[in-house]
């Protein structure tokens, strides 16, 4: 994550990017872009998509 510097301490989203203050200081970070339909196919979700099937299939 990116620090602010300088005079002018944002807080909010502006353009994609949010800004914000922790006892760091002021971070700043761009909004993940995680799409539902990719989901399935991102190798690391895998394994815990086939945990959360296994439990669900024994609790039948």
């Amino acid at each position: 994550m990116a620090q602010q510097k300088g005079l002018i301490k944002l807080k909010g989203t502006m353009g994609g990017i949010t800004f914000y203050k922790t006892q760091d200081g002021y971070l700043a970070r761009e909004k993940a872009e995680l799409k539902l339909k990719e989901l399935p196919t991102i190798l690391t979700f895998k394994e815990p998509q086939r945990k959360v099937v296994k439990e669900s299939e024994r609790a039948w």
